[in-house]
Order: C-alpha cells, then sequence, then structure tokens
C-alpha cells in the first residue's frame, strides 16, 4: 500500500516540479545560452602523387556549428574539426572539383553546415634549363661602356624545377652594379627567376655545374 502522502496534493506537486524543472533550465541557459558560430578551417591535401602539386593553396572551408555557448567558442572548436580531400585518383594537370571530408573529435557540438566540396587547381612539376640573362642595374662613370658581346655569366645556366605553366614565363637574371667600375672585372651577383606572367611560386633552382 502506497503512504498516503505521496499521492496528497499529487496535482500541486507534479506543477511544482514542472516549474522548478522550468527554472532550472532557465538558470542554466541563462548562463551558457546555445549558440551558432562559424570558424574557418584548413584543409589537407592527401594522396597526391610525387610528380603534382597543387598551384594554389586551398582556401580554409567555413563550417557552421551549434551548441551551448561554451562549447562553440571558435578557439575551441576549432582544435576538434578537420577537413581533408584526398586526390589519389587525379594523374594529370587540370581543374577538379573534390569531394571534402569533415571530421570532429568533440561530441559537444553539432556540425549544422559545410562545403560538399573543393575547387582545386592542379599542376605537375618540370625541370629546365634557363640562360642567365646579366642586367646592369647601374651604368658605370661617365666615358666607360658596358661591351655586352663580352659579358658573360658563370655558371651561363641554372636548373628550375617549376610548376609546368609557370616554366615558360620564367626568366633568370643576375643584376649588376657598375656605378663605381672602372676595367674589366668578375662582379659577384645573385641569381633571381623573374615570372613574365603571374607571381613565381613554389620555384627551386640550382646553378649546373
Amino acid at each position: 500500500m502506497r503512504p498516503r502522502f505521496i499521492l496528497a496534493n499529487w496535482r500541486l506537486k507534479l506543477t511544482s516540479l514542472v516549474v522548478a524543472c522550468g527554472m532550472w533550465v532557465g538558470v542554466v541557459y541563462a548562463t551558457n545560452p546555445p549558440a551558432i558560430t562559424t570558424v574557418a578551417v584548413p584543409v589537407q591535401v592527401n594522396g597526391l602523387g610525387s610528380n603534382l602539386l597543387t598551384l594554389h593553396s586551398i582556401q580554409p572551408v567555413t563550417i557552421k556549428v551549434a551548441g551551448v555557448a561554451s562549447n562553440v567558442r571558435a578557439a575551441t572548436v576549432s582544435s576538434h574539426l578537420f577537413a581533408s580531400v584526398n586526390l589519389k585518383r587525379i594523374s594529370r594537370p587540370g581543374e577538379y572539383e573534390v569531394p571534402l571530408t569533415l571530421s570532429k573529435t568533440d561530441p559537444n557540438f553539432a556540425v549544422l553546415s559545410s562545403p560538399n566540396k573543393v575547387l582545386v587547381v592542379v599542376d605537375v612539376w618540370k625541370t629546365a634549363s634557363l640562360p642567365v640573362h646579366v642586367v646592369v642595374s647601374k651604368a658605370p662613370p661617365v666615358g666607360y661602356l658596358v661591351n655586352n658581346s663580352a659579358t658573360t655569366a658563370t655558371p651561363a645556366d641554372i636548373t628550375v624545377r617549376a610548376p609546368s605553366s609557370i616554366l615558360p614565363n620564367l626568366l633568370a637574371e643576375a643584376r649588376v652594379s657598375l656605378g663605381s667600375v672602372l676595367s674589366s672585372e668578375s662582379i659577384p651577383a645573385t641569381v633571381s627567376l623573374v615570372n613574365t606572367g603571374n607571381l613565381a611560386q613554389q620555384i627551386t633552382f640550382q646553378p649546373t655545374v
């Protein structure tokens, strides 16, 4: 037999319980309310062949997440979200839309939206030999002339490894200042690459021996 005090005024007791729970939830959410935020997540590239490269870095993707405010701070969420693309099926240069894989390691927030695909531009590495052009950045003193036919660079060529789409636009230059030079002599100079097209990127070079 149930004690009578449990059933006595049960409607009032039930109402009190509901009100108490509601007040507790209200206090909790007042101090830590639900929130939605967006974070930028870097994209890791996997599976690309050693003779290929992405011509431009993939921009971080924007992810929208939801949860209580303490769990969706941008700094906290960013350390638990990981985005990547797998390019192992790509074997030639070109533009590709590839699926984006997103994973998270924190169950305390939910992902509301994220891109399904990202655009990647793939190029192939090429190696070529470029002649070194001597460029006079400052002319010799008045009365002296540069004998262009006798001006040479040593070494005369450099070996360049660069994306195939950039390689045709590259020039190798050795700039020298002759402002105080009064006779024929060897002048040390640094060889630099000039891209006559877009900004040169991801290029390595070394003098030929």
